[in-house]
């Protein structure tokens, strides 16, 4: 990777030619795609946990990932086809987005029996 930077092709003598291929045309992108995914992933944790000020707050003590597990089956159900290939993931996304604003708007409807920081109190 440095001899395609500097354009030094000392570093390359000796070395097969797939071998900088895979590295640069293969393996990188993973990883820079990796990182990025783990970096958005880490913010909507933060996001999350801010949104309803609790540091245990994740999507599976919440109950948002069965509701993703349960809205991918009923848009196989329903036969929903509208977005073609994606129509199954979507679907759930869209269930899960909806649990999570049905359990903050049950959160913000508190009352005086429940604790004022946390979602479990």
């Amino acid at each position: 990777m440095i001899s395609k930077i500097d354009g030094s092709h000392k570093l390359l003598q000796g070395i097969d030619a797939v071998y900088p291929y895979v590295v640069l045309e293969v393996r990188f992108p993973r990883i820079l795609t990796s990182a990025i995914v783990g970096a958005g992933l880490s913010i909507a944790g933060v996001v999350f946990q801010g949104i309803l000020l609790d540091p245990l707050a994740d999507p599976y003590t919440l109950g948002i990932s069965a509701e993703t597990e349960f809205g991918a089956p009923i848009a196989l159900l329903l036969d929903v086809t509208l977005p073609g290939d994606y129509s199954v993931p979507l679907f759930g996304f869209i269930v899960a987005v909806a649990a999570l604003f049905a359990g903050i708007f049950l959160y913000r409807k508190r009352d005086s029996n429940y604790g004022q920081t946390s979602i479990y109190a």
